[in-house]
């Protein structure tokens, strides 16, 4: 393992289209007044609540159990989701020099929010709230993704899109892994027996660090995945 990458002094933003779309406006309608007044201030609160902090650090072959999707990633094996013609690359393309691995959170304020919500039957200013923070634990993978993506370009590396355990073919359990190589109770995140992080808004991915560019157009993680219903699919 190389050396441990911790952010915490950053802020994030609510990407409000990816927020509407989560609530269930996926056209161009625009939500109600009424609505539009419990997203703005459900937005508000949600980056006043959020306290993002993320790490990630690489590692080499050598450094991963055999046998694990994880290792199959060094192996030039094919994407973590379904198999897809936008996906497919060549095995030596895929080959990974390296993978880096990140856990990232927007801390546990903002879920103890959304209980109190539902505790006193607000259920909807609770939903949107959740949503939010959702959209925040998304924002704070794409700035561990840039870091990962500006060190990679500092060695004269390339990078594939960043895919998670429990999406596609990467079983859930894998998620020890992560967790056994990474000290991710050092930014407050910590695994159950079922595999699930606390606090909830927090997210692992992988990342390879190759030496040739990937052929093909940049591919999106949704293109990856063979969950057509996923609410957070773009």
């Amino acid at each position: 393992m190389s050396q441990v990458h911790r952010f915490s002094d950053f802020s994030v933003k609510v990407v409000q289209a990816d927020l509407l779309r989560l609530v269930g406006y996926k056209t161009q309608h625009a939500p109600d007044g009424q609505l539009q007044t419990l997203i703005a201030e459900a937005t508000a609160e949600a980056e006043k609540l959020a306290m993002p902090q993320a790490m990630f650090a690489l590692f080499e072959k050598k450094g991963v159990p055999e046998g694990s999707h994880l290792f199959s990633f060094f192996a030039g094996s094919p994407d973590a989701g379904a198999a897809s013609a936008a996906a497919s690359e060549s095995a030596s393309t895929l080959r990974g020099q390296e993978v880096a691995l990140s856990v990232c959170t927007i801390g546990p304020l903002l879920e103890e929010r959304v209980s109190e919500y539902s505790a006193s039957g607000e259920l909807t200013r609770g939903l949107i709230l959740d949503a939010a923070g959702s959209v925040l634990a998304e924002a704070v993978c794409d700035y561990a993704n840039e870091k990962i993506c500006a060190m990679a370009a500092q060695r004269s590396l390339y990078t594939t899109c960043r895919v998670s355990p429990g999406y596609g073919r990467w079983k859930i359990e894998e998620q020890k892994i992560i967790f056994g190589l990474l000290p991710a109770d050092s930014i407050g995140v910590t695994l159950t027996r079922s595999f699930m992080m606390i606090p909830r808004k927090s997210v692992s991915f992988a990342v390879r660090l190759m030496r040739e560019r990937p052929h093909g157009e940049p591919v999106s993680p949704c293109a990856l995945c063979g969950r057509e219903d996923c609410e957070f699919r773009r």
